[in-house]
């Protein structure tokens, strides 16, 4: 019903990564930093439709450079 995440891009700062989803992806997600993790939470659940996990691929592959 549900599934979660870390996801992170390297040389970029989780809250970078966490800011650019949601102001230009408009996907939501959790910045996580602490001493033994980083990165952002995503967590798509039964509700989250095949377009929108889609866009977020798309958003994560173009914001990584691939």
């Amino acid at each position: 019903s549900c599934a979660i995440a870390n996801v992170g891009i390297k040389n970029m700062k989780t809250d970078d990564m966490a800011k650019q989803l949601l102001d230009k992806y408009k996907i939501w997600t959790v910045a996580i930093n602490t001493p033994t993790v980083n990165g952002c939470r995503i967590t798509p659940n039964i509700f989250t439709t095949p377009k929108e996990l889609d866009v977020l691929v798309s958003a994560i592959s173009e914001m990584a450079g691939a």
